[in-house]
């Protein structure tokens, strides 16, 4: 079995793809490195067989993907990237992301702002110089729902996707979670590094679930999917049953 793994580019791929190749089963991967963007991509057109994409895509493509059970990628607070508000509270708000973000993030701040705060003009590209106020984008998020962001969540192509392939990832993830404190001292010039080692959740868990819900349930309400969706979750028989999304 070989797997290629399309895992994004920046620090939380930096840590899963160190952390995996020194694994026992590193060698059943090959890990291809892309902008965050394009890792849903290269799993829809066959480039991929598994890849890390982020949460809201990965519910908006449900009808085409596999989602692997067990592991996924969320956090209560996300220190490398701040939605940022120059000149404070005073209006007009110029909200824009700051530092290390991605598409989950991006997401999530539009969200954040428009249910916390009422601002529903776009994100600006750039945020403007001098003084400025800085939100958590998951620290909103988790104060809006009362669960932690699911950043991104582990999936394959509906029909490639197997019960081998989920254990297999499962294991080298988890396994990259026991030396996530080395990859972190390692990095520690990385401003990234204390996410992974404080604030990076690699759990599927219940209130991974409860967030992916929550989630779901926004982008069908603000007409991004018609429908809320229900994705497809690879069952591993004789382990834990897979957290169904609810």
């Amino acid at each position: 079995m070989l797997i290629r793994l399309a895992l994004p580019e920046g620090s939380l791929g930096d840590f899963l793809t160190a952390g995996i190749a020194a694994g026992s089963a590193g060698a059943l991967f090959q890990v291809q490195r892309l902008p965050e963007a394009a890792c849903g991509p290269a799993l829809l057109s066959g480039a991929a067989d598994a890849a890390l994409v982020p949460a809201p895509w990965a519910l908006a493509h449900h009808d085409a993907l596999a989602l692997y059970p067990h592991v996924a990628c969320s956090c209560w607070t996300y220190g490398p990237g701040r939605i940022v508000l120059p000149g404070g509270w005073q209006e007009p708000l110029r909200p824009a992301l700051a530092g290390e973000t991605g598409e989950t993030l991006r997401w999530a701040a539009g969200l954040v702002l428009k249910e916390q705060y009422g601002h529903t003009a776009p994100l600006e590209e750039d945020a403007a110089p001098g003084p400025a106020v800085a939100l958590d984008v998951a620290g909103e998020w988790s104060e809006l729902t009362g669960y932690p962001l699911a950043l991104g969540l582990f999936a394959a192509p509906r029909a490639a996707a197997s019960e081998a392939a989920a254990r297999v990832l499962r294991d080298a993830v988890l396994g990259a979670e026991q030396r996530r404190e080395a990859w972190a001292a390692a990095a520690e010039q990385d401003p990234a590094a204390a996410f992974v080692a404080d604030e990076l959740r690699l759990h599927w868990d219940d209130v991974v679930t409860a967030s992916l819900t929550e989630m779901k349930q926004y982008l069908f309400f603000y007409e991004t999917l018609d429908e809320v969706p229900e994705p497809v979750i690879v069952p591993l028989p004789d382990d834990d049953a897979p957290r169904p999304i609810l």
